[in-house]
């Protein structure tokens, strides 16, 4: 089942919106905003995982819930053309000052294939669905994310690649509507569409983001500061992805997510270290998970 830190609680407050954090050109916009808290923040913690209970989360568009017995994973798009989905967990997140979320990510599809998918924080609903194609099934509502995407669609909004990971504003930019990309990874030392799955890990802390994929800081994306902290935010994290034309399937497992928790920083610092199993970092040597129980290093040392 989905189970919290014992001792922490999720915060279910709806506080009003006041000021939007990141628009379509990486500054605070006044005409879309995002809610803020009113109330001290809660600590929150979200725990999924391999073969577990997924009722507190919303599946939205092509997304499959494993629930239905068919698949282990959470499948987030199909490999089927034109596909957008969205994977979202069903309670408002009120974040004080840091969050980190560490999830296992598989994408399979051909080398032309496309487009990705985004671990995101939207300040709607948790069945919010935003553009699909090169807008990642996020692009138009409010809030950041980070993006794994297999497309290089010409360098709109900061897209200079078919095979890197952005830090991104939701409300986007472009038509078709995009996320826009506030700071892009350099060149990845490995394929995000290589049908091996992978850790990844990101660390929020006040208005910083960082990324690690398989033990390994990915280049351009430590410490990159945006446009405004995340202390009062409140919103919904979750997954969204699209295909194109040529597509790929997305699936995601294992996920954890720790707002303002004690322990954030010391998993953060864990997370990032070099696998002992690796010969070189980030080349998809994790295997899935096989138990009903998360036992990652990451959720152990949460408990």
């Amino acid at each position: 089942v989905l189970a919290a830190v014992p001792g922490v609680a999720v915060s279910t407050s709806l506080p009003s919106s006041t000021t939007a954090p990141f628009g379509s050109s990486g500054s605070p916009q006044s005409s879309t905003s995002m809610a803020a808290s009113t109330t001290p923040p809660e600590v929150s913690s979200i725990f999924g995982g391999f073969s577990e209970d997924w009722s507190s989360w919303t599946f939205t568009g092509a997304s499959v819930s494993p629930a239905n017995g068919s698949r282990a994973a959470i499948l987030i798009t199909p490999n089927s053309p034109g596909a957008t989905g969205a994977v979202i967990f069903n309670t408002r997140t009120v974040i004080s000052s840091n969050f980190l979320s560490t999830f296992m990510f598989r994408i399979t599809g051909a080398p032309s294939a496309g487009e990705g998918f985004m671990f995101s924080f939207n300040d709607a609903s948790a069945d919010a669905l935003g553009s699909g194609g090169p807008g990642l099934g996020a692009a138009g509502l409010n809030g950041f994310g980070v993006e794994f995407d297999v497309k290089n669609n010409g360098n709109n909004c900061g897209d200079t690649s078919d095979n890197h990971i952005a830090i991104d504003g939701l409300l986007g930019c472009g038509t078709p509507r995009m996320p826009n990309n506030f700071e892009t990874s350099g060149p990845l030392p490995f394929s995000l569409a290589d049908g091996s799955w992978h850790d990844a890990a990101i660390f929020g802390n006040g208005s910083l983001i960082s990324v690690c994929v398989d033990g390994a800081p990915v280049s351009n994306l430590q410490n990159v500061g945006m446009p405004r902290s995340f202390a009062g935010l409140s919103g919904f994290f979750g997954f969204h992805g699209s295909t194109s034309n040529t597509p790929i399937s997305v699936e995601v497992q294992s996920v954890s997510v720790l707002v303002d928790h004690p322990k954030t920083t010391l998993l953060w610092d864990m997370a990032r270290a070099p696998r002992a199993n690796a010969s070189t970092p980030a080349q998809g040597t994790s295997p899935p998970m096989t138990s009903s129980v998360p036992t990652t290093r990451l959720t152990t040392i949460a408990t």
